[in-house]
């Protein structure tokens, strides 16, 4: 099976408060060949992050870009990057979550059965991933 990530969004980058009147741009091709349907959160710099399981079992990440300009059409924030892998080799997932502090954690099956979880730490001002890390146990399978 086969997914291609697309994505609709505010048709302006969002404010610091609820606007009063919301209005959806159109539908944006994210990329990617998909393993499975994707998971979105919002990133501590307010951007969304699209996660994803591709076909070669990794899971990779796309980040909301602010820098598309305006001369051509497309609003702030209607661009992502490229898919950025975070390594491993899943089944199933990824789940995505943003915790308290705003950093986010991902959480996947690898294909032997465990459950992994990777999460962002903020390191002298810069954010990025730590690896992957199994959770400990494995998931059963059911019959269905």
């Amino acid at each position: 099976m086969q997914f291609d990530a697309i994505r609709r969004q505010f048709s302006e980058p969002p404010p610091p408060h609820p606007p009063a009147q919301v209005s959806w741009g159109s539908w944006t091709l994210v990329g990617g060949v998909l393993a499975g349907p994707p998971a979105v959160a919002r990133a501590v710099d307010g951007r969304d992050m699209v996660f994803a399981r591709q076909a070669d079992g990794g899971v990779y990440y796309a980040r909301q870009r602010w820098d598309a300009p305006l001369a051509t059409g497309a609003s702030n924030g209607t661009k992502f990057s490229e898919w950025v892998p975070l390594a491993g080799a899943f089944a199933a997932g990824p789940a995505v979550v943003a915790k308290s502090s705003g950093l986010l954690e991902v959480l996947a099956q690898g294909v032997d059965r465990q459950m992994y979880h990777a999460a962002q730490a903020d390191v002298d001002g810069k954010v990025a991933f730590g690896p992957f890390q199994p959770m400990g146990g494995r998931t059963k399978q059911f019959a269905c």
